[in-house]
């Protein structure tokens, strides 16, 4: 956090929000950045639970009062992909952050598209590091500065997207239960990657109007992916056996009684004939009193 930060209008705003002094304000916000640099460095700070985002600020007070004084002072941004982003992180994350990036081959999540030349009063623009076009009060002098440099080739900071999400919102997904699963994730310590979640999200549409019961059926298991729900005669509701987890698509299927019984015969019957005993025509009972009498028999002599 650079200091043009430390008197903007929105740190004021935060600090009138939470009911505290500048200077306090100021210490959650520079805990906050270091947090999203090292734990959401993308900017994605959603997929961390609400209580985990303010501990890690040290707001010891309720975390949604925290998480909403940050939404409205305007420093995070409701995101219907990633439920919480840092705004404008994508101009002004510290410069450490964007080399950690590069060096594991990621981008910055920039859910608007677009970018901003600090014109008027900077309203919005000073989250992060406050570095880029913001310096001192964001004055005519630096949107100036800023489209002279434009004007010398260097054109435009080019926006970074995140490429799980370019295709948007698939058409069917239910928000509620999209994000009841991305907050569940993050809350079993398996938050969802920037590059599974375009095909989470059309998975979970696939559903349809079963979207709901899918992702509760999931967390009452303690299950990590999403599955048709169950009838009690365990067939999906689609009239197919459910798939289980950690089976490949149709691959394997739970046996029927019938199978089991049929199984259990033919390893008797294989059993029996080890022992010397032809098996045809007797019943299991009578088979497995033959068996221990064989095996008596070897005992007492």
């Amino acid at each position: 956090m650079k200091l043009e930060a430390l008197d903007h209008p929105k740190t004021f705003d935060l600090a009138a929000r939470l009911g505290i002094e500048l200077p306090t304000a100021i210490g959650h916000l520079a805990l906050l950045w270091a947090f999203v640099g090292k734990k959401a460095p993308q900017g994605d700070v959603g997929k961390w639970p609400d209580g985990a985002i303010a501990r890690a600020c040290h707001w010891m007070a309720r975390p949604e009062t925290f998480i909403q004084a940050l939404r409205d002072a305007g420093f995070l941004d409701a995101d219907p992909v990633h439920r919480l982003t840092v705004h404008d992180w994508h101009e002004h994350c510290p410069r450490w952050v964007l080399a950690k990036l590069g060096r594991s081959n990621l981008r910055i999540i920039d859910p608007g598209g677009g970018g901003g030349d600090c014109s008027g009063d900077c309203s919005g623009d000073c989250s992060g590091d406050c570095s880029g076009d913001c310096s001192g009060d964001c004055s005519g002098d630096s949107v100036r500065e800023g489209k002279l440099r434009e004007g010398k080739g260097r054109g435009p900071r080019a926006s970074a997207r995140d490429p799980a999400t370019e295709g948007g919102t698939p058409p069917g997904l239910h928000q509620p239960s999209w994000h009841r699963w991305v907050a569940y994730r993050a809350t079993i310590r398996k938050p969802l990657k920037s590059a599974s979640i375009a095909a989470a999200m059309r998975a979970l549409a696939a559903f349809g109007d079963q979207q709901a019961a899918v992702v509760e059926q999931s967390i009452a298991q303690g299950w990590q992916g999403l599955f048709a729900v169950k009838s009690q005669h365990g067939q999906s509701q689609h009239g197919q056996p459910a798939q289980r987890p950690g089976d490949e698509a149709g691959a394997r299927r739970v046996p029927t009684d019938e199978q089991r019984q049929a199984a259990d015969r033919m390893a008797l019957e294989r059993s029996a004939r080890g022992h010397g005993i032809d098996p045809s025509g007797l019943t299991e009972s009578a088979i497995n009193n033959l068996i221990f009498r064989q095996r008596a028999e070897g005992v007492s002599h």
